[in-house]
Parts: C-alpha cells; structure tokens; sequence
C-alpha cells in the first residue's frame, strides 16, 4: 500500500465531494499509519505513535468514520467526534488540542459540502505548514465529477468555504460492490480526460482490496489499496 505518500505529514486531510469515497480513504488512512508506526515502535515515542480520526462530517446523518468505530479503535486509532444534530455543523470536542500536538498525527475526514467545508475554516492556523496534506477526492461517477468543469466548481466551493489550499488529487473509480477491473480502469481514464480538461495532475488511484493486483496505468504512479469498513445498504 502506497500510503508513503502521507509520510512527514501531520495532518493529513480528505475533501471532495459527498459520496466521492474520502471517509474510507481517511479510516483506511488512519489505520494504516498506525500500523506503520506501530511496526516501527523503537523509533517512536508513544505519544509519537498517536493517530487520531477527526471525523468532522456533518453534512449528512450516514456513512461517516464514526460508523466505522469498532474497527478504527480496534486498530488502535483514537476517534473523535460530535454529536449530530440535523446538519447543524457542531465542531467536535477538543479539535483545537490535538491539532496543537506537535507529536501525534491526525487523519480529517471533512464533510462533502459546505456545511462540511464551512467548519474548517476557523482551524485555518493549523493548516498553512508543510506538515499538512490536503487530499481531494474524485470518484467519475459521481453527480458532480461529471466533468472537468463540475470538477473545478466543487473545488473551488470547497476551498473557499474551508480556506484549505494546494489540494493533492487521489482518484477514486470505485462502484462500491459493484467495483471490477473495467470500472477501475474506464473510471480512471474518465478522471484523467476531466482533469486534463483543467490541466490538474492526478496520479494517486484508489483500489478495492479485491482488485489489489490488477496492472494499472502508467499514469496511476500511487496505489491505494483499501479495504471496506462501513456497511451500505
């Protein structure tokens, strides 16, 4: 798994648009690092090794990291989040702290709207460092990936209401269940013709654990393999 592309960072965030996938990018993200800390422990502090979840979605009541909990904190990842009220964007607790911690890393998993967007930018200090990724997500067969010109919209709405800038691109043509080797690869070359339209590199691709082998472009230079933790109807 080419999750190597996170490392050195300390928060590493996953945007884009609602359904595109990034909540279990960021749970398999999460869970990965702390493994990979683990593994390495005599390098690494206890503190060092901390990951936190920081599921700050609120844009919708279904499908979130904290859906995922038992198997997040099984995998030795603190899970942080609010409670929902309707959509009304309620920051979860101690936020501000854990950002704050020079040591542990944290994984955001952020809301596919505005309403999700929104939230972020009153964090906006903590993000302006070199130690901060910014992952945004595509999926070309969602309604607003359609083309590069819903692309470049749902970004920019994205950036302005959460202040986050320098987005990293990961595709993401995944047809949940229904995901085999032609959708993963027309999804990816859908991805590459929309974003070549905007003239925005993109060559992180998104895999289903069952596709793991599959022989993928030479355009997808990093491959993320992810494994299905939240259950869908």
């Amino acid at each position: 798994m080419s999750w190597e592309i996170v490392q050195g960072a300390r928060n590493i965030v996953f945007v884009g648009e609602s359904g595109c996938g990034k909540t279990e990018l960021a749970i398999n993200c999460a869970l990965a690092i702390k493994a990979r800390l683990e593994a390495a422990s005599e390098e690494y502090s206890e503190a060092a090794r901390r990951v936190t979840l920081l599921d700050m979605d609120q844009s919708k009541p279904s499908f979130r990291s904290r859906d995922a909990r038992k198997a997040v904190e099984e995998g030795g990842v603190e899970l942080v989040f609010g409670d929902q009220l309707m959509e009304a964007p309620i920051i979860p607790p101690g936020i501000k702290k854990r950002l704050s911690d020079p040591q542990g890393i944290n994984v955001l998993d952020v809301g596919g709207n505005e309403i999700g967007a929104v939230n972020m930018g009153q964090f906006e200090e903590f993000f302006n460092g070199d130690d901060t990724i910014v992952y945004f997500v595509v999926s070309p067969y969602r309604l607003l990936s359609l083309d590069g010109a819903h692309i470049r919209t749902m970004m920019e709405a994205v950036e302005a209401f959460s202040r986050l800038k320098d987005f990293r691109l990961i595709g993401n043509p995944n047809l949940g269940e229904y995901t085999d080797a032609e959708a993963v690869l027309e999804g990816w070359e859908m991805i590459q013709s929309r974003l070549g339209e905007l003239d925005i590199p993109c060559d992180i691709i998104a895999v289903s654990e069952w596709l793991a082998d599959l022989e993928l472009p030479e355009t997808a230079k990093h491959r993320l393999t992810i494994r299905r933790y939240l259950q869908y109807p």
